[in-house]
């Protein structure tokens, strides 16, 4: 054979990567699909990465099961980056443009109004239409699928390993579809109202999913999650504060109360997420706090109160450490007595650095600070965590504290913060 006969049998044995040879691809099996998606997303080529994902999800319509759920996940995590990754740019494109309608400085050198308001709209629909995508395959298809697999399992079976990561799939569907809900309410003002709604639905099923079926899902970084986004939803959207707050303050207490229960594979996640909550409790609570008449002092008085204190210690050989506070009456002295106190409680008891230690949440302390309307105390001047001796060989994280979240980023970036 010729040498150009042994090009174009060379050509023809190897299936070039665009959407005309996806037919070839399709008679392959789901692994080599898998594969393409993998490399697409390595070579960050999503729009082809999307057309692998659609087939893939396909030939497993027809091959799988109804007791097997179509995508793991991992492959959940996949679909969402995808369509996430793909959103991204386009949305800073469509920031762009909508920055000289309000910007001032574009005041003298702003376009052609009617030109500038064609071209963001045509950027906004395509943003649309990428979102408007990835939810109708995940209510019709991927979430409608899962739903009548739950549909035939029994509630022990739920408890189970495998329903368990049923049920993980299903809350991460429904967060799912309230993400993308919240950029369409972005995108699209004249709607917003209606993706608002959505939003907030579908958020809302995702958190009673996982509060009802996960177990001991306080410690879950899923649940957390989707607590961060259901409260940030509350909060911005309804303007529904106290409820926002509150949400927060639930889970944080819950998980911190389990906190030595956490397994490793949860751990480093878990306290991710306890940042983030904690960075929004502050923030939250620094806007709508309004601090009563009690506890707000002069610098006079505050000064008064100081040379107290420093009398009071004079006085006191035992001094305040090692012990737990008791006695509600602590709560009833003035505010920056009791502060001052927590802070000398918490230095003293690092000092004794050879004895075991474990982290335990002192609830009574945490609920009379709620109770008396105190600004939360920051864990970089004074923890929250008391620390006592234990006397046991405590475990390669029982001595560890919370990180600081003023010290660590809120999520890595804006957009896996805020789920924006």
């Amino acid at each position: 054979m010729s040498r150009e006969g042994e090009k174009l049998e060379i050509k023809e044995s190897v299936p070039s990567m665009d959407k005309t040879s996806t037919s070839t691809v399709t008679r392959s099996s789901c692994d080599h699909l898998l594969a393409l998606v993998r490399i697409s997303k390595s070579l960050k080529q999503y729009d082809k990465m999307r057309g692998y994902m659609q087939e893939l999800i396909q030939s497993r319509l027809s091959e799988y099961s109804l007791t097997q759920d179509l995508l793991s996940m991992e492959e959940k995590q996949i679909l969402n980056d995808m369509y996430k990754n793909m959103i991204i740019p386009k949305r800073k494109s469509w920031r762009t443009l909508c920055a000289p309608f309000f910007d001032p400085a574009f005041k003298n050198d702003q376009p052609d109004p009617q030109l500038l308001s064609v071209y963001t709209q045509w950027i906004a629909d395509e943003l649309a239409s990428i979102c408007d995508e990835l939810i109708d395959l995940v209510i019709n298809t991927l979430l409608k699928r899962l739903e009548q697999t739950l549909s035939m399992i029994s509630e022990s079976t739920l408890h189970s390993m495998h329903g368990q990561k049923m049920i993980e799939g299903k809350v991460y569907y429904l967060k799912m579809c309230g993400d993308y809900y919240k950029h369409l309410s972005e995108f699209r003002a004249k709607k917003k109202s209606m993706y608002y709604l959505k939003c907030e639905e579908y958020y809302s099923k995702a958190y009673q999913c996982s509060k009802k079926y996960f177990q001991e899902y306080w410690c879950k970084p899923l649940h957390l999650n989707v607590t961060i986004d259901y409260s940030l939803c509350l909060y911005e959207f309804f303007k529904n504060k106290e409820k926002a707050l509150h949400l927060l303050l639930t889970e944080f207490d819950k998980c911190i109360l389990h906190f030595q229960s956490l397994t490793d594979v949860y751990y480093n996640e878990c306290v991710h997420y306890l940042n983030i909550i904690k960075h929004y409790i502050v923030l939250w609570d620094k806007e709508s706090r309004k601090y009563d008449e009690e506890f707000e002092f002069d610098r006079e008085d505050e000064d008064e109160e100081e040379e107290e204190e420093e009398e009071e210690e004079e006085e006191d050989d035992d001094g305040f450490g090692g012990g737990d506070i008791s006695s509600v009456d602590e709560f009833r002295k003035p505010k920056k007595k009791r502060l001052k106190k927590f802070k000398r409680m918490s230095h003293n008891s690092d000092q004794n650095s050879s004895d075991s230690y474990e982290v335990v949440w002192d609830e009574q302390l945490h609920l009379e600070i709620q109770k008396l309307f105190r600004k939360p105390v920051r864990p970089s001047k004074s923890r929250q965590f008391h620390v006592f001796k234990t006397g046991v060989n405590p475990s390669n994280r029982d001595h560890q504290t919370p990180p600081d979240p003023n010290t660590h980023a809120v999520s890595g970036s804006e957009d896996d913060a805020r789920s924006w």
